[in-house]
C-alpha cells in the first residue's frame, strides 16, 4: 500500500510540473505543512503528503487599498494517508487560520512586490499519549485546542529591476505567538492489547493483538513565539520555471532541536515566477532528515 502511495505522489507531482495552470497560487511550506507565504488572491486545494494533511485555501481583495482577506482551513490524518486507504478516514485535527493583509506598491523597482500582514490560527486536534511511568502502559486520548497571532512580511526582489537577466528571489518572514505543544517530539510506539493466545504442541505461544499507534513520554503545552522564514530562488536557466528553496524553522516545543533547516526545488508557472505548482523538500529535524512532497489544485 505504501508503494502505491508513493506512485499516486509521483504521478501527481508530475502532473503539476507539466500542467500549464492558468490561475495558479503559491503553495510552498516545509514538510510539517509551515510557512511564511500567502496566497495572494483566488482559491487552491492543496495536499501535502508528509504531513498528511488536505487544506483549502481561498483569498480575496476586499478594497481598492489592496487589502486582501484571507481564510485557510486544515485536516490532517491521525496515522498518515496510508491509514486512510486501508482502514477509512481517521482525522487527527484541524486547523482554521484567517489573514488581512496589505500589498504595498513597490518604493524601489528592485521590490517588485511586497505584502504584509497578520494572521490568526485556531488548532485543534487529538494524540494517543502514554504518560511517563505509566503503570497500564495505557494510550490517552488527549485533546488539544491552540490559538496562536502573529504576523508576516513577503517581497519578491529583482536585481535586473524588471528588465530581465537579473536573479529573481521571493522572500517570506513570519512571527508568531500562542499555544504550542510538545507530541511531535515524543517517540512513537505501537501499543498492543492481546485478544487472544495459546501454546501449539511445538510450544510456541501465539497471540492475537490490537495495536495501535501512540506516543510516549511527558507531554506538555504552553505558550511559545515560533518564526520561520523562507527564500526562494529562481534558476534563469530554466526561464525561471525552477526556483531552488531555503528554509528556516524556529520552534522550541515541536522538535527537540528548536532550529529546523530546510532545502527543496519547486516549479513554477511558465512566466509566473509567484505561482508555485509543486515541489519537494528534505530537513533535518532533530539530526535526520525528512522528505515532503505537495501538489496543488487551483480554481
Amino acid at each position: 500500500m505504501t508503494c502505491r502511495l508513493f506512485t499516486v505522489a509521483v504521478v501527481l507531482l508530475v502532473g503539476s510540473l507539466t500542467a500549464s495552470l492558468a490561475h495558479a497560487q503559491a503553495i510552498f511550506e516545509s514538510s510539517d505543512g509551515e510557512s511564511s507565504l500567502a496566497l495572494r488572491s483566488g482559491g487552491l486545494l492543496h495536499i501535502n503528503f508528509a504531513d498528511a494533511s488536505v487544506s483549502f485555501g481561498l483569498v480575496r481583495q476586499v478594497s481598492t487599498d489592496r487589502v486582501h482577506f484571507g481564510i485557510d482551513g486544515k485536516l490532517n490524518a491521525k496515522d498518515g494517508f496510508v491509514s486512510i486507504v486501508s482502514d477509512g478516514f481517521a482525522l487527527g485535527g484541524g486547523q482554521v487560520t484567517g489573514f488581512l493583509g496589505r500589498d504595498f506598491s513597490p518604493r524601489t523597482s528592485m521590490l517588485q512586490y511586497q505584502f504584509v500582514g497578520v494572521r490568526v490560527e485556531y488548532t485543534h486536534s487529538s494524540f494517543d499519549i502514554v504518560p511517563d511511568g505509566s503503570a497500564t502502559l495505557e494510550a490517552i486520548s488527549t485533546p488539544f485546542n491552540g490559538s496562536t497571532v502573529g504576523g508576516f512580511y513577503n517581497a519578491f526582489i529583482d536585481t535586473a529591476r524588471g528588465k530581465g537577466g537579473g536573479q529573481e528571489l521571493l522572500l517570506g518572514v513570519a512571527i508568531d505567538y500562542g499555544r504550542r505543544n510538545n507530541a511531535d517530539s515524543l517517540d512513537e510506539v505501537q501499543v498492543c492489547d492481546a485478544i487472544n493466545s495459546l501454546t501449539t504442541s511445538a510450544q510456541t505461544v501465539r497471540t492475537v493483538s490490537k495495536c495501535k499507534t501512540a506516543s510516549v513520554g511527558a507531554y506538555e503545552t504552553s505558550n511559545r513565539v515560533t518564526a520561520s522564514v523562507d527564500l526562494l530562488w529562481y534558476q534563469r536557466w530554466s526561464s525561471n520555471r525552477i526556483a531552488v528553496a531555503f528554509t528556516g524553522r524556529y520552534d522550541e516545543l515541536k522538535h527537540r532541536r528548536p532550529f529546523v533547516p530546510g532545502f527543496g526545488i519547486f516549479v513554477t508557472e511558465s512566466g509566473a515566477p509567484l505561482k508555485v505548482q509543486g515541489g519537494i523538500t528534505i530537513e533535518a529535524i532533530d539530526g535526520k532528515p525528512r522528505f515532503g512532497l505537495q501538489v496543488g489544485f487551483p480554481f
